[in-house]
């Protein structure tokens, strides 16, 4: 339980999902560097290399293992030279002294360019691929010409164990570079998705706000002109056709007037959410303008209508507020001809109400009419 907190913990602290690829990518490269050289180091010493040889190995572990538990700032800015040094250094010095081209050492410095290019961007990255490639080319020619100066392995057992000791430790590390490039993309996908759910989120919460009235929360003028379009379009049912209520309350510039406009916002609202619950799902009621709403009524034959605005003017005569009032609301029934547009039906309902209004207030008027 304690070694696997304790993993837990240096995992998170060098792999963690709060850090980036290439801070996690440099992290293995250190982490690498510094168990590579010291199993280099002991191979050295089972093969019977010159001590001396590890000398440049123990710099490098100690290197590594320094950089890694340094302050993480000056970590940062540590890490890039080391990576140089690894590469035109560490590596070279390596490959002189393991057996040149017939060594192990190309497979790390594959395992080197392949951090390189990770961790570099742009046309330092570019610089420094090109450097590695003249350098060993030049290691190549020079072991061609004089190949005294490179050590070459005793027997075939050293060769063997080796070859055995690189691909490994090239193979683990390539694999959790690559692991830990793999989780990286998954977590930017991951991310990437939740971003882009979060933005048709917000996209739909302001298309929602676009379309509602800031103060009552239902709908707003443009939202009711574009439904009534829609409506209109479709309203070919002569038996159930599309019903308009324009309704106006009675002497609100009064209530305003008397309680000033944060009451009378109060009364809108109440009122709003009163009408709401007198009609069917799918009606739409928006505020038009003050205190001024309409409702659409689709597919709703006029009786049917009729008895929806009386429910609602009976509801509106019952509320009740802080303040001593009455509040009633005037009511224009128009039905909308299949020939109407927009401006005319409402034209037709707003007349209606004029009527309501013109006959004494509190009241329901139809454009047609009705066998109740």
């Amino acid at each position: 339980m304690v070694l696997r907190q304790l993993y837990t913990k240096i995992h998170g602290h060098f792999f963690g999902d709060h850090l980036p690829f290439e801070t996690r990518t440099t992290y293995t490269f250190l982490i690498g560097t510094f168990v590579l050289s010291i199993l280099s180091a002991a191979e050295n010493i089972v093969l019977g290399i010159s001590p001396w040889h590890n000398m440049m190995q123990l710099f490098t572990a100690f290197a590594c293992g320094y950089t890694l538990f340094y302050p993480k700032a000056p970590r940062e800015k540590l890490t890039r030279p080391l990576l140089l040094f690894f590469t035109f250094v560490f590596l070279p010095y390596c490959f002189v002294f393991s057996a040149g081209i017939d060594g192990t050492v190309l497979l790390f410095v594959i395992l080197g360019m392949y951090i390189d290019a990770t961790i570099f961007r742009g046309k330092t990255r570019v610089v420094i691929l090109v450097l590695i490639v003249l350098l060993f080319s030049s290691l190549f020619v020079s072991q061609y010409y004089f190949p005294q100066l490179f050590e070459s392995y005793t027997n075939n057992s050293d060769r063997l164990a080796d070859y055995i000791f690189s691909f490994a430790a090239t193979s683990v590390a390539l694999f959790w570079m690559t692991r830990s490039f793999t989780y990286a993309y998954e977590l930017e996908r991951r991310n990437s998705g939740k971003l882009l759910k979060a933005l048709e989120e917000n996209n739909q919460k302001l298309e929602e706000l676009s379309i509602r009235d800031p103060l009552t929360g239902i709908f707003n003028r443009r939202h009711l002109m574009d439904s009534l379009t829609l409506a209109l379009e479709s309203n070919h049912d002569n038996d159930y056709p599309l019903c308009i209520l324009m309704m106006d309350l009675d002497f609100f510039k009064v209530v305003n007037d008397t309680y000033g406009h944060g009451f009378g916002n109060e009364v809108l609202i109440a009122f709003a959410g009163t009408s709401a619950k007198c009609l069917r799902e799918y009606d739409v009621l928006a505020r038009y303008g003050g205190e001024e709403f309409v409702v659409l009524l689709p597919v709703c034959k006029p009786r049917h209508a009729y008895y929806i605005a009386q429910r609602i003017r009976k509801q509106t005569e019952g509320l009740v507020f802080r303040n001593p009032i009455n509040i009633t609301v005037s009511i224009g029934l128009a039905i909308a001809q299949q020939s109407d547009t927009p401006s005319i039906a409402l034209e037709r309902a707003d007349h209606q109400l004029y009527l309501s209004k013109n006959n004494g207030r509190n009241q329901v008027s139809c454009s047609v009419v009705l066998n109740l």
